[in-house]
């Protein structure tokens, strides 16, 4: 039980380091391809959403509510751990700096 408290300590260190660097990182992660977007048909009118989500977030990567919108697509889609991914975006593009 000792053990445990300085292992999770360290964890929780590397997850706070990790997250500030990912706030402080400027590249916008919707400028290269999203391995899911191959999967995306566009005469699908819930794939065409998605489509259109990832477009304007390629334009302004700091919304949340587009992040959550684009969370709660991928929801719909299927694609439950990318949506988990959105979400996250959205929390962390609503924090405050």
């Amino acid at each position: 039980m000792k053990r445990l408290l300085p292992v999770a300590l360290a964890v929780l260190a590397v997850a706070g380091c990790s997250s500030i660097q990912n706030r402080r990182s400027s590249a916008n992660p919707y400028d290269r391809p999203i391995f899911y977007t191959k999967y995306l048909n566009a005469s699908n009118p819930l794939d065409a959403q998605i489509l259109r989500t990832i477009s304007a977030l390629r334009a302004n990567p700091k919304s949340a509510p587009l992040h959550n919108d684009l969370g709660q697509l991928l929801v719909q889609k299927g694609f439950p751990k990318d949506a988990e991914t959105g979400f996250g975006r959205s929390v962390i593009a609503a924090a405050p700096v």
